[in-house]
């Protein structure tokens, strides 16, 4: 899959774990979750995979 990702984004496949080995998400004790602030590479691989997280 990372390698999928990479090529889709013409990066290398180490660049693609890295970012997004860095996505967080804070699930509270509700149940409720929400996604911890992106950084631009993060953002950018979302959007050119066409994702929603």
């Amino acid at each position: 899959m990372i390698a999928i990702m990479a090529a889709k984004c013409t990066i290398t496949y180490n660049q693609a774990l890295k970012t997004i080995s860095g996505i967080r998400e804070v699930v509270y004790a509700n149940g409720s979750h929400a996604h911890v602030e992106y950084t631009k590479e993060q953002g950018e691989l979302i959007e050119k995979l066409k994702i929603g997280l």
